[in-house]
């Protein structure tokens, strides 16, 4: 699950950006639709739909910064397992989001290898986890 933060955080960007483009798009709608006695409806109407933009830009930018601040946290624990195949698989992985299939080729191994190196990768980094001392020295 941790490892799995950084892309998480980049999902939600994705889906809050996609929302974003919803609203955009309406707001386009009713800003064109404007006749006779409506425009002030069209106004309030185009009015929120802009207040829920600002929103939306908020909230985007804290989850960015939150996926920047995991990317770090990830990207220091991966820097802490010894084996350097292990860290480029897990890099691969977590970081870059590759699936299983591209990491095979990337790394020139067969899939089933790259599965079991994964999940030697995941024991090397719960053995990190559970051991703080090696974060310090």
């Amino acid at each position: 699950q941790f490892l799995s933060s950084y892309r998480n955080h980049l999902v939600s960007i994705r889906r809050l950006q996609e929302e974003q483009e919803q609203i955009r798009a309406i707001a386009t709608s009713c800003g064109g639709a404007s006749s006779g006695g409506t425009s002030g409806s069209t106004s309030d109407k185009v009015g929120k739909l802009a207040g829920r933009l600002a929103d939306l830009d908020s909230i985007i930018l804290a989850e960015m910064d939150e996926a920047i601040v995991q990317r770090d946290k990830v990207r220091r624990i991966i820097g802490m397992v010894e084996d350097y195949r292990l860290r480029n698989l897990l890099s691969l992985k977590y970081i870059s989001g590759y699936s299983f299939e591209h990491i095979a080729v990337e790394l020139n191994y067969c899939y089933k290898h790259t599965c079991r190196l994964h999940n030697e990768a995941l024991q090397a980094v719960k053995d990190v986890l559970e051991c703080p001392i090696q974060s310090v020295v």
